[in-house]
């Protein structure tokens, strides 16, 4: 289950997070026995009731740089070329999930995929802008199914300024 609390709605009513948590919880008949000793045995919080680094950790996971670079890559591709949707813009969408499981699935053979494939895309976009053939991007699916980014990556283009094609 997900709660998402919303501090604004908390700073509004005069009351904490927490405390509004506790209210969501009431409302939607939770158990509400809170053990903090059990918290504080599982080392997750200190004797000041206070986080640990190993419940921050269950609270705020580690994202690692692989899946950074794929948000980043995700991000990057073009969202429409003409009137042709190449992607959606959420990564939570269908086509953000089926690229996160490519990725996943191509990251246990090459583990400097993202780099790769970011730099791919990078240098698809600079010669594609450049030639005028924007038009002919693929759909997100098929550029991860076909592993596109290959046929970027190896390339070298003394002109190309990653920093200015970042911001193109």
């Amino acid at each position: 289950m997900k709660i998402l609390i919303d501090t604004d709605v908390s700073d509004n009513l005069g009351i904490t997070a927490l405390e509004l948590l506790y209210l969501h919880v009431l409302h939607n008949n939770l158990p509400t026995e809170l053990s903090f000793e059990a918290l504080i045995e599982l080392g997750l919080l200190n004797e000041d009731y206070e986080l640990t680094p190993a419940g921050v950790d269950i609270v705020i996971p580690k994202v690692g740089n692989e899946m950074i670079m794929f948000v980043r890559t995700y991000d990057e591709y073009p969202h429409k070329v003409g009137t042709r949707v190449l992607k959606s813009k959420s990564i939570d969408s269908a086509d953000g999930k089926h690229c996160l499981s490519k990725y996943k699935h191509y990251l246990k053979s090459s583990p400097n995929l993202g780099e790769r494939m970011y730099k791919g895309l990078l240098i698809e976009k600079h010669l594609r802008k450049k030639g005028g053939s924007e038009n002919f991007f693929q759909d997100i699916r098929t550029w991860f199914n076909q592993m596109t980014w290959d046929k970027y990556a190896d390339l070298e283009i003394e002109t190309i300024d990653i920093e200015r094609v970042e911001r193109i």
